[in-house]
């Protein structure tokens, strides 16, 4: 697994709560349930490309919020490679830390 997932959730608020809209998931995710996904995730893909464009940034104090559109390849146990693209927007929240993921919304579109 890449990275050390207590460092990965180390981004998220304990209180994160985001939707993830794709052809199987449409219900809000808690922390726990994206920490779970992630896991499944590294377990089944490898992922070849992950590239976020920034498009806007609005800071309100302790809070941002940020537009952005990514593109993602992952590729699975039989070599095929799944690209994934969309519209995300992230509502970040300040900490003594830096910024922590409070809330998402990604909008998956198959290429």
């Amino acid at each position: 697994m890449p990275g050390d997932m207590d460092e990965i959730m180390s981004y998220f608020h304990v209180d994160f709560s985001g939707r993830e809209y794709s052809m199987t998931l449409t219900e809000p995710l808690d922390r726990e349930s994206i920490q779970a996904a992630m896991e499944d995730s590294y377990q089944n893909f490898k992922v070849i490309v992950f590239e976020v464009q920034p498009l806007t940034i609005q800071i309100h104090g302790d809070v941002a919020i940020a537009h952005s559109n990514f593109q993602e390849t992952l590729r699975d146990a039989n070599g095929v490679d799944n690209k994934l693209s969309g519209p995300w927007t992230a509502t970040l929240l300040k900490q003594d830390k830096g910024w922590v993921f409070l809330s998402w919304t990604w909008l998956y579109l198959e290429n």
